[in-house]
Parts: C-alpha cells; sequence; structure tokens
C-alpha cells in the first residue's frame, strides 16, 4: 500500500513537471502570433491546451504554471529590453539581462494570477468556466497588465486580430475585445471535447455562427472618406543610435535628412521620426526657421522629433515640432527608466549603471493635436501607440493619425515589428489614416483598416509617400473606450458567480 502511494506520488510528480514544461513552450509559441510571423490561427490551440492544463490542479499549483507560461510569454515579448540598456545604455552584460529577466518575471505575475483564479472556479458549470468566466479573467488581467502602475500593454491577445477576417471587432470594442473574442474561442474549444457527441453538433453549429458574425464586422465602416487627399512622405534617415547623440555629427545628420526631404518638396507633409534632431529646439532655432519659410512657400510642412525645454518652468520634454508654425506637441506618457527615473528616491541607484542621453524628461498634459496643412493630426510618440485609450484622445477632432518612433533602442529584434503590429491596430480602432516615421525602420503608411499601403524596410535609408485619404466620424471603440468590455466583464463574472451561489443553494435543499 505504502509501495502504491509512493509510485502515485512519483507520477503525479512527474505529471507537473510536464505541466511545468508545457507551459513554458507554450508561452514561447505564443509570440508566434505575433509580427513578426502573424501565425494568428496557433493562439486558439495553445491557450486553449494552457486553460485544459491549469484546470488540472489547484490554485497554488496552476499559480506556478501561470507565472511559467507568463514569464516566457513575456520575455519573448520583452527580451528587447536587454538590446536597450547593454547595446545603447552601456549597461554591464549581466546588469541587462538580469533587467530583462526581473521585468519578464514581474509581467509573469498577472499569468499567474489570472491561472490560479482560474482553478479556483474549476468546479463551476462548464459552460460559465470555459465561455465566461475564464475569458473574463483573461480580459482582466490585460486591463491590470495596461493600468497598474506605469501601465505595459505590449502584445495583448487582441492585437493578433489585425491580421485575421476578425480585425472588424476593433473599432468597435477595441483590443481588449479583440482579446475576449479570442479567449472565448479557446475557452470554447476546451468545452467542445467536454460535451457529448449530440450537444457537441449542437455548440459547433453555434460557434460557426458566432465565428461567421464576428468576423462580418470587417464590412462595416464606421466613419466616412472624405474627398480629401494629403500627401504624405516619411522620411528614414537610418542614423546609428551610437551616432545619433554625437554633437560633432549633428550637422551631418540635419543635412542628410535635408537632402531626404528636399526629393518630397510636392508633398503636403513631410515627416520625420522621433528625435530626429537631438537636441533641443532652441539650439537651432534660426536653421529650423529658415526651412520652415522655404518649405512654407512651397506649400509643405514639416514635422520633426526634437527636444524642446521650457527654461522658466525648468522642463523638458520629448516632442514632436511642426517646423512652419513653431508648434509644438509634447510627449505625455515616458518610458520607465528610459526618460525618467520613477520612484527617483529608490531608484536612483539605476542611473549610476546605465548611460542614455535625455533621460531626465517630464510628460505633458494635452491634447495630441497638431495642425498640418488645414487638418487635425492625431500625434504620438514612440510608446504612447501602445495605448490604445491615448491615441483614442485625438477623435474625433484628428482627420488622420501621426506616429513618430526611434525604434533603433530595440536593435534587430521583434521590438520593431511588434510596434508596427501595434500602430496597424491603433489606425483600425480608430479608422484613421496613420503617417509613422522611424529612425530606422519600420516605416509606414497605414490605411483605415490597419493594412500597409506603403512600407520600408529595417536598417534601410530612403523615404516613402502616399495619397492618404482625410476621414471623418468616430468609432464606437473611439467613443465609448473599454467601458462596453468592462461592463461585459463584470456581467459575465457576477452572472457566473450568482448562478453558482444559486445552484448551491439549491443541492443544499434538496438534500435536506
Amino acid at each position: 500500500m505504502i509501495i502504491n502511494r509512493v509510485i502515485r506520488s512519483g507520477n503525479n510528480s512527474n505529471k507537473y513537471i510536464f505541466s511545468c514544461l508545457l507551459n513554458l513552450v507554450a508561452g514561447c509559441l505564443m509570440i508566434l502570433a505575433f509580427a513578426p510571423w502573424s501565425w494568428y490561427p496557433i493562439a486558439v490551440p495553445i491557450i486553449a491546451v494552457v486553460l485544459h492544463n491549469w484546470l488540472k490542479y489547484s490554485p497554488k499549483k496552476a499559480f506556478k504554471l501561470g507565472i511559467l507560461f507568463g514569464f516566457s510569454y513575456a520575455l519573448g515579448s520583452s527580451y528587447w529590453v536587454y538590446y536597450s540598456l547593454h547595446d545603447y545604455g552601456q549597461a554591464l552584460i549581466f546588469l541587462a539581462a538580469a533587467a530583462a529577466v526581473v521585468f519578464a518575471a514581474i509581467l509573469s505575475l498577472f499569468f499567474a494570477v489570472l491561472a490560479a483564479l482560474v482553478s479556483y472556479h474549476r468546479r463551476y458549470p462548464p459552460a460559465f468556466l470555459y465561455l465566461l468566466i475564464f475569458p473574463a479573467l483573461w480580459v482582466l488581467a490585460e486591463w491590470a497588465r495596461s493600468v497598474l502602475f506605469v501601465g505595459f500593454p505590449w502584445n495583448l491577445l487582441g492585437q493578433i486580430l489585425i491580421d485575421s477576417p476578425w480585425y472588424g471587432i476593433l473599432p468597435l470594442f477595441g483590443i481588449l475585445g479583440g482579446s475576449a473574442v479570442v479567449a472565448i474561442c479557446a475557452g470554447a474549444v476546451v468545452y467542445f471535447f467536454r460535451l457529448q457527441t449530440p450537444a457537441k453538433t449542437v455548440f459547433g453549429i453555434l460557434f460557426g455562427l458566432f465565428l461567421t458574425a464576428t468576423s462580418a464586422l470587417q464590412f462595416i465602416e464606421w466613419t466616412r472618406p472624405t474627398s480629401d487627399e494629403l500627401k504624405a512622405s516619411v522620411i528614414q534617415a537610418n542614423i546609428p543610435q551610437k551616432l545619433k547623440f554625437d554633437r560633432p555629427y549633428l550637422q551631418r545628420l540635419v543635412n542628410q535628412y535635408l537632402d531626404l526631404s528636399m526629393q518630397h518638396t510636392d508633398s503636403d507633409l513631410i515627416l520625420w521620426p522621433e528625435t530626429a534632431i537631438p537636441i533641443y529646439a532652441d539650439m537651432l532655432e534660426k536653421q529650423l526657421t529658415s526651412v520652415g519659410e522655404q518649405l512654407n512657400e512651397q506649400g509643405t510642412v514639416l514635422l520633426t522629433g526634437i527636444f524642446y525645454r521650457d527654461r522658466e518652468q525648468g522642463k523638458r520634454y520629448n516632442s514632436l515640432m511642426n517646423v512652419n508654425s513653431n508648434d509644438f506637441y509634447h510627449k505625455r506618457r515616458l518610458v520607465p527608466f528610459g526618460e525618467y527615473i520613477p520612484l527617483r528616491s529608490v531608484f536612483e541607484v539605476f542611473s549610476n549603471w546605465i548611460i542614455i542621453p535625455m533621460s531626465d524628461l517630464h510628460a505633458a498634459e494635452m491634447t495630441p493635436i497638431l495642425d498640418v496643412s488645414d487638418y487635425n493630426a492625431g500625434v504620438s510618440i514612440c510608446y504612447e501607440i501602445a495605448f490604445a485609450n491615448d491615441i483614442a484622445d485625438s477623435l474625433p477632432a484628428a482627420d488622420f493619425l501621426i506616429n513618430v518612433s526611434n525604434d533603433s533602442w530595440f536593435g534587430d529584434s521583434l521590438a520593431p515589428h511588434q510596434m508596427l503590429q501595434m500602430a496597424r491596430v491603433r489606425a483600425a480602432e480608430n479608422e484613421r489614416y496613420m503617417v509613422r516615421a522611424t529612425n530606422t525602420g519600420i516605416s509606414a503608411i497605414i490605411d483605415h483598416r490597419g493594412r500597409i499601403v506603403e512600407q520600408s524596410e529595417l536598417f534601410e535609408v530612403g523615404s516613402i509617400s502616399y495619397d492618404i485619404i482625410i476621414r471623418k466620424g468616430i468609432t464606437p471603440y473611439a467613443q465609448w473606450r473599454d467601458m462596453p468590455i468592462l461592463i461585459w466583464l463584470m456581467i459575465s463574472l457576477l452572472a457566473a458567480w450568482l448562478t453558482a451561489w444559486y445552484t448551491n443553494k439549491k443541492r443544499k435543499e434538496l438534500r435536506q
């Protein structure tokens, strides 16, 4: 008898070790659903397998499995942190690697809590568990990851829909709505295999109708095109990050941008990337004024990334400047430890072992709109593109969207591809054309459905141009943001909990 217990204990231990490996591998494979591969169909079976696995164990063990799944998923999504800190921030190898690992470990906690909560509800009625509770908890975890602390909504599940027939969900319910649909599909797969044959047929038909109805949303347009067009040109100078902040190289850098721009003076808009001019605007005031006057005569507006300092308030900003009118947009959401040190009294030591130029900036509070040739451009800088609500702040006033970034910080990693995919999602959520300029790529012009109409290649010098269509109106997502999904989330969980409570109450009454 004792021997049998030992054998069973050993078997259970081996099964749990297998589950640990399964979750690690599943998290790694999830990255393939995102750019640059965009194998979006694999996300549903991967999540279905992980969900089924979590439900085999207690909340405590599921918590550990969630950490493993979340860690490999997060590390695969954000390993570029190492490149930013080591290659360009001059941090020691082991410190940069440790920072990337710790960052992924922190993000894994959201998945760990998700797994534990799913396991806690494993005795609930299967239909509620798989089709309501699990999707709602997944969305809750992503929402929390997007808003807690400084927020990091990177590679949210709904992002993969931009390359699928279900991208029409994005302008209706946003990226969290997309995440909900993918999670429902994963839960439905597990639920399907639990059903008996007659019920499987009925459920399969209903699930097919659900997929058909949600894919039909791609044929609905919530905004309207106008007859106005604006010719936009994007300049990608491919300046090496190590030379970008080298002061003797500055004039050569500016001349390179100007030379590339002079080929596009027939454009209404010429866009340079984030910090294309890596000094304060007032330090190059005369040259910028001269360029602005010259372009005004030709009817061309130049926007460039640049730094701005407010001497009166003692503040410095990462900005986008309209060279013609001398108007500025100052970045509202900064990258922690890259553009500012959060909780400086605690993390001051961080600045002693990493060297990032212009890393003590301030966040602005302003409307993200710049005037471009009598049109309103909704603007964002770099990291802001990950935050759906921030981009929607410019609607309905914005006639088109602009994003500038300096993706050279990410090196030759997945990050430039993922950033471009996020930009496509933002364009689709708001049904606006987006003009995106980056220093080393990938620069692109994206239409109102999130499709790339022109793009550059990574680490190449060049430019792209396209006649974008001005659109008016506002999408349901831009109007209501995440509120409908959060209401659905609360109703789903409340309905499941009340049903389970009522069912248990009736069972107790029958026993009595």
